[in-house]
């Protein structure tokens, strides 16, 4: 329907030629990765602070523990007010900054996410949500060097994570480095399997193709010579 609209509409030629590749060989489309993967929440963050009374600690923690279930229920709003409620209750939290910025990325709020992060970072340098939050709002916001150095220090600390792995595909598909972006996806399929048909569509695209479509954290790429999404590129593969 949307290339009987727009016959050029290069996002919507990819995603017909990956679907009826896939249904030819009884496969599935690759979904984009919106989701936040379990692994990325702890499953005891400490809280253990010699300012915080037990009744803190334990006010802390029970938030925390309602923004993770928001979070992984899609209710990402509730999941922002469980982690205000957190650092309220322990403002020297990192996991709890990091809690409230995935709530604010995946509400589009990218500016108020990259600054919970630093903020969390700032009181532990080594908080794996944190870390990993920082790196995919700079990607959201663009800034896609420093979002794959962010990616590459979230590794770096966490190297059996798939998410980090893909936030790096990211950046370096946002930096034009497609052979990069495939060396990370690669790693990102091999540490968690929902990745690998990201993997495999990519690898089955042309070079010039915008794969912004995979990569939910990507803007589509203007094209030198033609206006943006005009999709010349597609038209030839599909004559």
């Amino acid at each position: 329907k949307a290339l009987a609209l727009e016959p050029n509409d290069a996002q919507a030629f990819a995603v017909s030629k990956l679907a009826h590749d896939a249904v030819s060989s009884g496969g599935r489309l690759p979904k984009p990765t919106e989701e936040l993967p379990p692994s990325l929440l702890a499953s005891a963050p400490p809280w253990h602070h010699l300012n915080l009374t037990s009744a803190k600690e334990s006010e802390a923690a029970a938030a925390a523990r309602d923004a993770e279930r928001a979070l992984n229920g899609g209710d990402f709003a509730r999941a922002q007010a469980a982690a205000a409620r957190a650092l309220a209750a322990d403002p020297h939290s990192a996991y709890a900054y990091g809690l409230k910025a995935f709530a604010e990325i995946k509400q589009g709020k990218a500016e108020e996410a990259l600054g919970d992060a630093m903020a969390g970072l700032a009181l532990d340098p080594k908080d794996r949500l944190a870390q990993k939050a920082r790196a995919q709002a700079l990607i959201r916001l663009g800034r896609y060097r420093e979002g794959l150095l962010a990616a590459r220090a979230a590794q770096s600390d966490d190297p059996r994570s798939g998410f980090a792995a893909f936030l790096e595909a990211e950046a370096r598909e946002g930096l034009n480095d497609r052979a990069g972006a495939l060396q990370a996806l690669r790693r990102a399929g091999l540490l968690d399997a929902r990745y690998q048909k990201i993997y495999d569509a990519v690898l089955q695209a042309p070079q010039e193709a915008d794969m912004a479509f995979l990569f939910p954290d990507l803007k589509p790429k203007a094209r030198s010579g033609s206006p943006a999404g005009s999709g010349r590129g597609w038209a030839f593969v599909g004559i």
